[in-house]
């Protein structure tokens, strides 16, 4: 997001177009990022695994840069429409990747053992604030940095390069878990809480995510007012 907040502007220039125009392709990726966030945040509560969501998302990006370029082993023309296309899959890629990111930290910050509750949330809230304004920061000026001295095509190839790396990284982290037989479906159950004994409680709430997602569930650690993390083994 960074790398084209600083270089989309001089890619465009030689199609002349006009202010309105102009900002109109800025608002492109973001567009498509804020009409797909909440169906990507949906996915990954309910179907696919975050870390998964991740992968695919490194992919888009990765597809955008190569389209937006054009990457110059395509050997085909910049074209307006391509930029807009490269764009539209970047907002998808930006959804793929900012949305998970956060789910999955929290998620996996309380089956790590930290407590299920508002200050682990406002951790993990700081800690994914805190990256973003990093990225925001040095993402512009790297770009800028090679905009100047290799030009828009080749210096996308740090970004395809850094995400492909991200993508290699999140598939060996998903293939460690399965190694390890950790579950990769986990459901955040948030104010379930009953007036019953604490084994009541439990049962309770395995019985809600059983209606929904399996038979078989083992539960990491007591529930507690503000939600559990369950791990659900979804038999075939």
């Amino acid at each position: 997001m960074g790398f084209l907040a600083a270089t989309l502007e001089p890619h465009i220039r030689i199609f002349q177009l006009s202010p309105v125009t102009n900002g109109l392709m800025f608002i492109i990726s973001g567009g498509t990022y804020a009409l797909t966030a909440p169906l990507v945040g949906r996915i990954c509560d309910r179907w696919i695994y975050p870390k998964r969501v991740l992968g695919i998302g490194t992919l888009f990006i990765i597809t955008s840069y190569i389209i937006i370029g054009p990457a110059p082993f395509l050997n085909i023309p910049k074209t307006l429409s391509l930029c807009i296309i490269g764009l539209v899959i970047h907002g998808f890629g930006i959804a793929g990747l900012m949305v998970p990111t956060f789910i999955d930290s929290i998620c996996s910050a309380i089956a790590a053992g930290f407590p299920d509750d508002l200050s682990t949330y406002g951790v993990i809230s700081g800690l994914w604030s805190s990256s973003f304004a990093l990225g925001a920061f040095v993402g512009p000026s790297v770009s800028g940095y090679l905009f100047d001295v290799v030009g828009f095509q080749y210096g996308t190839f740090f970004v395809i390069s850094t995400h492909l790396l991200l993508f290699i990284v999140i598939t060996c982290f998903i293939a460690a878990e399965k190694k390890r037989n950790i579950s990769p479906k986990r459901v955040r159950l948030l104010s379930l809480a009953t007036d019953s004994s604490s084994e009541d409680e439990e049962e309770f709430l395995k019985s809600k995510v059983t209606n929904t997602w399996a038979e078989n569930i083992s539960a990491n650690g007591r529930p507690t007012r503000y939600g559990t993390i369950i791990d659900v083994e979804v038999s075939a």
